[in-house]
């Protein structure tokens, strides 16, 4: 994304909740202090609440509707979600919501009820000798909200603001009563509205704004009952996150079998006597079958003293089968003694988190065939469209079409940066922004150095194990497989296999000889550290001095065995069983450290070459493992490892 793009999502966010705020201000400033109760702010969906209502974010399911409605924007399936329950006995309380696709957003209904049946109800003379109110009427009263929606993409209509989804709700308020006067009265009308912004930035990170009864109370914003009254509904500006911690490559943060979900949101209340309110949760989903959740919801009690609030850990669970899925929730309200209510829902899901195309044959792709090798700096990527297609991105991007022979094409140069595993995807679109197909590519980078040909004996640990990042070679491109190393070289190759940021924390020598300067000392420090070296008997380390064969196989098994062993004889002709390196040396043969030595001669005063050192590391448990995985085309081809597509043509 270029700095234009992103300075431009920036100033959408920021106009956005701007205006959001400045409709809020007029609100607090029109209104007065009476507000009438929304029956949506309970909850709405099992799932939201077994989260703890953290959910201004999460906008997948129709119940987003009572959220942020900018999440129908990102819903491309029909979704439908029902809820019933018992509130503390008394309440009943019932929901729906459906999300509708359309050709540009979604469309959403919803609608909220809460009602209550043969409620005793107190007449105006209703009042004991002792001036007590005493209920002598019995009466309904019932409390409803419908919700009409809107959420859409923001680039599909301003052809700017690429994931930002924007949305809005328009909100019915009737309350009815019936059996006496009294409920009578307290029937009444109003209507108000909710602003919604959401943005996207990539797979698994969403921030969310919500502005929940925006309209002044001067405007119409209020609930009018048939006794004159008129109420006002609270304004509450809702901020939230939600991170798709584990999960699937090209979705998740982190890569993984199970999925982990978590989410946070705040609650900013226009009310002087309500203080903020907040919301954790998370959803652990070990399959596609199975959903667990946890939460805490922090809701501001009113009152007119002290702002104070009610603290609620809530738990959850889901099963889905055939895109439906049931969900409970368990959300107590510690405010309330001897309260905890249970709710369920059922939810029409469809395969949620999968944006399928209508077809696979809209991209036909030349260049590079998938599982592509290669150690050149650069990528060509190419192919053929069918008629239908009237934009591709490459990860993304959009990239030129063009027509040649008569066929539409595409076709790209760009640079291939370090080494390892990188991929691209390819999406072809219509011209309504439908996706109509996506290729995906894997490619491995291979390392290559010009004085490491292949025919050299050490060449495969060279190439595979620097293209694991186990090593690296020089600026001017080449290895120097025959150079002789260092002390101070080897020791830090080998620490720098495991702990490539280490820095070096405490001013100290840890051999007197290495002074404070030299380049290697933070490596040497750890290195001394985890009990790879130990120096010299005169406590001298000689960074500097060329190290010998002996010296560094002692080191590489220190690094890679969890045990020495002894020798029962001499390791090689030329290593006696009480040489001081003996049972490194026999540790390393059994270990297949240094089966690249055929000879019956180990030669421990030679020193150890950079080829030697390679193919030593190769075959650690630790190097072998990162080798394995380089080589693993199933593993490692999530967002992380996209091309950054800038062509070079």
């Amino acid at each position: 994304m270029g700095d234009k793009t992103m300075k431009t999502l920036i100033k959408s966010l920021i106009v956005i909740f701007a205006l959001t705020q400045i409709v809020s201000s007029a609100k607090v400033f029109a209104d007065d202090t009476s507000y009438a109760i929304d029956p949506s702010y309970v909850g709405v969906g099992a799932r939201s609440l077994g989260m703890g209502k953290a959910y201004v974010a999460v906008g997948e399911d129709a119940d987003t509707i009572f959220f942020n409605p900018a999440g129908l924007g990102r819903i491309s399936l029909w979704k439908m979600m029902t809820m019933y329950s018992n509130l503390m006995g008394d309440v009943k309380y019932s929901v729906l919501s459906c999300a509708i696709p359309m050709e540009v957003g979604s469309f959403g209904f919803g609608y909220v009820s809460s009602r209550v049946d043969g409620i005793w109800i107190m007449g105006e003379d209703a009042v004991s000798q002792t001036h007590k109110p005493i209920p002598t009427m019995l009466g309904d009263y019932s409390n409803n909200v419908v919700f009409l929606s809107y959420g859409f993409p923001l680039n599909k209509i301003a052809g700017f603001g690429e994931n930002i989804y924007l949305g809005a709700n328009l909100k019915y308020f009737d309350s009815q009563g019936s059996g006496t006067d009294e409920a009578y009265f307290g029937a009444g009308k109003g209507i108000d509205a909710d602003l919604g912004i959401l943005y996207t930035p990539n797979s698994w990170l969403s921030l969310g704004i919500s502005q929940q009864n925006v309209v002044p109370q001067s405007f119409g914003g209020a609930v009018t009952y048939k006794s004159g009254v008129e109420e006002s509904m609270p304004s509450i500006t809702k901020i939230g996150t939600s991170i798709k911690l584990l999960g699937e490559e090209d979705i998740a943060l982190i890569e993984a079998p199970i999925k982990l979900n978590l989410s946070g949101d705040i609650d900013i209340f226009e009310m002087q006597n309500r203080s903020l309110g907040g919301h954790i949760g998370a959803e652990f989903i070990p399959n596609e079958h199975i959903y667990l959740r946890a939460g805490i919801d922090k809701d501001p009690v009113p009152s007119t003293v002290d702002p104070s609030e009610a603290t609620n850990l809530t738990l959850g669970a889901g099963i889905k089968f055939a895109g439906v899925r049931f969900d409970y929730a368990y959300h107590p309200y510690s405010s309330i003694p001897d309260n905890a209510t249970h709710f369920f829902s059922i939810s029409y899901v469809g395969e949620e988190g999968k944006k399928e195309p209508k077809s696979q044959d809209y991209i036909k792709m030349l260049l590079p065939k998938d599982k592509f090798i290669t150690r050149k700096d650069y990528l060509r990527i190419s192919g053929i469209v069918r008629p239908e297609v009237e934009n591709v991105e490459i990860n993304g991007v959009s990239v030129p079409l063009e027509i040649v022979d008569g066929e539409k094409v595409f076709k790209i140069k760009v640079p291939l940066e370090g080494f390892g595993k990188k991929s691209f995807i390819a999406e072809a679109f219509d011209k309504d922004g439908n996706l109509l197909d996506r290729q995906k590519r894997r490619i491995l980078k291979v390392a290559s150095f010009k004085d490491v040909p292949e025919d050299y004996w050490a060449f495969d640990a060279i190439e595979i194990g620097a293209t694991a990042g186990l090593f690296e070679g020089f600026p001017d491109g080449l290895f120097r497989p025959n150079q002789v190393m260092s002390r101070a070289e080897l020791t830090t190759m080998m620490v720098r296999i495991s702990k490539p940021d280490i820095k070096q924390t405490i001013e100290r020598r840890v051999f007197p000889d290495l002074p404070y300067n030299h380049w290697a000392l933070r490596y040497i420090e750890a290195a001394k550290d985890m009990g790879l070296v130990i120096g010299y008997p005169d406590k001298q380390f000689k960074a500097d001095k060329r190290i010998n064969r002996a010296e560094g196989v002692t080191i590489a098994t220190r690094f890679d065995a969890d045990y020495i062993v002894d020798p029962d004889e001499k390791p090689f002709a030329d290593i006696s069983k009480e040489h001081w390196a003996a049972p490194y040396v026999e540790t390393s043969k059994q270990k297949g450290l240094i089966s690249y030595i055929s000879s019956e001669r180990f030669a421990p005063k030679e020193g150890l070459t950079r080829a030697e050192a390679a193919e030593i590391i190769a075959k650690t448990d630790y190097g072998s493992r990162m080798i394995e995985y380089i080589l693993n085309w199933d593993k490692g081809f999530g967002v992380k490892s996209h091309i950054p597509i800038k062509s070079i043509e």
